[in-house]
């Protein structure tokens, strides 16, 4: 009986041992990544203390909701993180929309789940939302950070550093091969698209850093594959037909509603077979077919394939700010 009882005892502690240096480790990550945007890039309309304002706020809010809500005590790495993910994406002119994205945040963390496991990544989704609710204030920039390799592979290094840690890889090769597949065969695609997308510091934090939360990931990995697949067609979707900086973030929020629903699915059974899985394979086949519909009604209405889409108000921005001037786009 005693040794039974000790090796729960050392199972349970290893596994908080093992989330507490996972999430550590990524605040690391994405803390290093602010803190040499902000020095050495200086990121466009957002300021120390207003960066100091959101870690504030989410840490507050998080110990507060944790002790009331789960009557537990600990470091906030997982609000620090929320935290650093608004400052590192989220821009505006009007510090309240950080204040309330940092509220958001931290609430659907804890009003929004099911057990210990929350609906939505918090960050991800208080972005999107600021951004649905506030479209004239705020808005992503996923051209901040440039295109210099001195600052792309220390982030695509950390990246894969992080996701090997989480035993999360095979999610990101999903995503990006997903993707890789959509740009082939429903793009005029060229190398310079392939800089403009994959090659920005945003979209690598982002696809490696947003398939690391385990609170929001399916735990089976042919659930969590096809979770990944169904975020990079439904951010060629967005990307092809609103081209704007939080496409990613769209599609994530969109594919967490369609996770809430299938957690009830999980363990059921239809004639045998595994009844989420066959519903997350129909998700996925319903995502393609909607796009290869909206690409057969592009290629007949101009007889060819869809452009390359450049010309939003990120690369706009992107140029207004003189980083990139001498480009020309469509």
């Amino acid at each position: 009986m005693n040794s039974k009882f000790v090796q729960k005892i050392k199972a349970k502690y290893n596994s908080i041992a093992k989330t507490v240096s996972l999430q550590l480790l990524q605040t690391i990550a994405i803390g290093s990544f602010l803190l040499f945007g902000g020095v050495f890039l200086g990121f466009i309309n957002i300021a120390w203390w207003q960066v100091i304002m959101v870690l504030t706020v989410v840490a507050g809010l998080d110990y507060y909701l944790r002790k009331t809500i789960d009557d537990k005590h600990g470091f906030p790495f997982s609000a620090i993180n929320s935290g650093i993910g608004i400052c590192l994406f989220l821009r505006t002119e009007w510090w309240p929309i950080l204040f309330f994205a940092a509220l958001v945040a931290i609430a659907s963390k804890y009003l929004l789940r099911s057990g210990n496991k929350h609906f939505f990544n918090p960050s991800y989704t208080a972005i999107f939302l600021m951004i649905c609710l506030f479209g004239n204030e705020a808005y992503v920039n996923h051209f901040q950070w440039g295109f210099d390799w001195i600052i792309l592979l220390p982030i695509l290094l950390m990246g894969v550093f992080v996701t090997f840690r989480a035993g999360l890889w095979d999610s990101v090769l999903a995503f990006w091969g997903t993707l890789l597949i959509c740009l082939n065969l429903f793009v005029d695609y060229t190398s310079e698209d392939f800089v403009w997308l994959f090659l920005t510091g945003s979209f690598l934090i982002m696809s490696f850093h947003g398939f690391t939360d385990p609170a929001t990931m399916p735990k089976m990995r042919r659930y969590r594959l096809l979770f990944a697949a169904q975020i990079a067609i439904l951010f060629f979707i967005c990307r092809q037909v609103i081209n704007e900086g939080y496409s990613f973030f769209a599609a994530y929020f969109l594919v967490n509603l369609f996770e809430v629903g299938l957690w009830n699915l999980e363990g059921k059974k239809w004639r045998g077979y595994d009844l989420r899985l066959i519903v997350q394979i129909g998700l996925t086949l319903l995502l393609l077919l909607i796009l290869v519909v909206m690409s057969l009604m592009y290629y007949f209405d101009t007889n060819g394939l869809w452009p390359r889409l450049l010309t939003n108000r990120c690369v706009k921005l992107f140029c207004q700010w003189g980083m990139k001037e001498s480009w020309e786009l469509d």
